[in-house]
C-alpha cells in the first residue's frame, strides 16, 4: 500500500479601506497571500534501489523478508514535497447614485483591479527518479490580469428594473477579453414578475495549460504504427513487444492557447399566488465555445511518439517462430499530447423552484422547498460532429461515468 498525506498552510496580508469621497462610496484593497502544501509520501517502491539490492552479489535483497532497515529505507523511502501558490492583488471600487428616474435611482458601480498569480508545484524528486507511481506532475507559471469594469442599474419606470454591465480583462498570457451583460425584472402585477439575463464570459488558460507543466496518463493498449501496424502478434515482421503496448502519455502545455468563451441566456418568472407561497420558473441556454481539451481526446488525434534507440528484441518470423533481431526503429517510450481549443457545448433546460412557509405561531416557521431541473438538450460539437448527451450515459470524461440524466 502506498499513500500520500499532508497539510496546507495559508499566509497573507490584506489592507482594506472603505469610505466616502466626492459622493462616491469607495472601497480599496491591496493584499498578498500564499498557500503552501506539504505532502508526505510513503509505501512507494524505488525501482532503482530495488533492482540494485536484488542484483547485489553479496547479501542480495530477499523478497520473503529479513532485510536490513537500510535496504527497506532505500527501497521504500518516506519523502516529502512542497508546492506553493501566491496571489498578489490590488483593487479599487466605487459606487454612487447618478440621478433619479421615474421608478427610482440610477446607480453606477465601477472599478479597476490587478491580480498576479504564481504557481510553483515541482514534482517530488524521488517520483522523478524511479519511484513507482503516477505522481510526477509538475506546474510552474504565472499570470497577470488587469481589468476594468462597470455596472449601471436603475428603474426607468415603476415596476421595471434594468441593468447593464461590462468588463475588460487583459491577461499577459494571451491578450484581452470583453464581457458584457444585461438583465431586467418587470412586475406587471403584484403576483407575477418576469426576469431575464444575458451574459458573456470566459475562462483564461491557466499555468497547467500554457506554463511549464506536465502530467502522465495512460490511454490503454496501443499498437505501434510501424512495428505492429495490424495489431497481430502472429504477423511476420511484427515486433511482439510493440503489439498491444501500454503507452504512457505525457501531457504537455500549449503556450498560444486562447480562452474558453461562453454566452448564457435566461428568461423566467417569479409567481406568488398567495402569501408565503412562491414559485420561480426559468429557462436557460448556456453555450461554451473554444473549449480547452487534451488533443488525445479528439477523434482525428495522431500521437507524437518518442522512441528508444533500436535494440535487439523478439520479432515474428515467416515460419511463425520468434527470433531476436533489431527493428528499423526503437520501441515507443512514451507519447505526447498537447492542449488545443476545440469543441462547443450547449445546454438548455428549465429550472423550477417551489417554496412554502407555514407560520406556526409561537413554534416558529416551517419552510418547505422543492427544486426541479429538466435538461432539454446537452449538445457537444467536436470537429463538426454533434452529439446529444441529455438522457444518455455519455462519455465518462464528462459525466464521471454516472451518465447525463434529463
Amino acid at each position: 500500500n502506498f499513500a500520500a498525506s499532508g497539510h496546507v498552510q495559508i499566509n497573507g496580508d490584506v489592507i482594506d479601506l472603505n469610505g466616502v469621497a466626492w459622493g462616491w462610496d469607495i472601497n480599496a484593497a491591496i493584499g498578498t497571500s500564499e498557500v503552501s502544501t506539504e505532502t508526505t509520501y510513503n509505501g512507494y517502491v524505488n525501482r532503482n534501489a530495488l533492482y540494485g539490492a536484488i542484483n547485489r552479489p553479496a547479501s542480495s535483497f530477499n523478497p520473503l523478508g529479513g532485510n536490513s532497515q537500510a535496504d527497506m529505507a532505500a527501497i521504500s523511502p518516506t519523502f516529502e514535497n512542497e508546492a506553493t501558490s501566491r496571489l498578489h492583488y490590488a483593487e479599487l471600487r466605487g459606487s454612487r447614485e447618478l440621478m433619479q428616474l421615474a421608478g427610482g435611482p440610477l446607480a453606477l458601480a465601477t472599478g479597476v483591479s490587478w491580480y498576479k498569480r504564481e504557481q510553483n508545484a515541482p514534482s517530488p524528486f524521488l517520483l522523478q527518479t524511479g519511484i513507482v507511481g503516477n505522481g510526477a506532475a509538475y506546474v510552474f507559471g504565472e499570470e497577470t490580469n488587469t481589468a476594468a469594469f462597470a455596472e449601471l442599474q436603475g428603474s426607468p419606470i415603476k415596476d421595471l428594473e434594468l441593468g447593464a454591465s461590462a468588463r475588460y480583462d487583459h491577461f499577459d498570457t494571451y491578450g484581452h477579453s470583453f464581457t458584457p451583460g444585461a438583465k431586467f425584472k418587470w412586475s406587471p402585477v403584484p403576483m407575477v414578475s418576469l426576469r431575464g439575463t444575458f451574459n458573456k464570459g470566459f475562462r483564461a488558460p491557466n499555468s497547467a495549460e500554457v506554463g511549464t507543466a506536465s502530467s502522465l496518463f495512460n490511454s490503454g493498449a496501443n499498437n505501434d504504427p510501424i512495428l505492429c501496424a495490424d495489431g497481430n502478434i502472429n504477423t511476420p515482421g511484427n515486433v511482439i513487444a510493440a503489439c498491444g503496448q501500454q503507452v504512457a502519455f505525457v501531457q504537455v502545455t500549449t503556450p498560444d492557447l486562447q480562452p474558453e468563451k461562453s454566452k448564457s441566456y435566461t428568461f423566467g418568472a417569479i409567481i406568488e399566488p398567495m402569501k408565503d407561497l412562491s414559485a420561480t420558473v426559468d429557462y436557460y441556454k448556456i453555450e461554451v465555445d473554444n473549449q480547452i481539451n487534451t488533443a488525445s481526446g479528439l477523434p482525428n488525434y495522431v500521437p507524437t511518439y518518442v522512441r528508444t534507440p533500436p535494440a535487439e528484441t523478439d520479432i515474428r518470423q515467416a515460419d511463425g517462430s520468434l527470433a531476436p533481431g533489431v527493428p528499423p526503429v526503437g520501441l515507443i517510450a512514451y507519447a505526447t499530447s498537447n492542449y488545443v481549443n476545440s469543441g462547443t457545448t450547449t445546454t438548455t433546460g428549465v429550472d423550477v423552484d417551489l417554496s412554502y412557509r407555514l407560520r406556526m405561531g409561537t413554534y416558529g416557521n416551517l419552510r418547505a422547498n422543492l427544486s426541479f431541473n429538466h435538461m432539454i438538450s446537452y449538445e457537444m460539437e467536436v470537429l463538426g460532429e454533434k452529439y446529444e448527451l441529455a438522457g444518455t450515459h455519455g462519455p465518462s470524461v464528462i459525466s464521471g461515468n454516472t451518465g447525463n440524466p434529463k
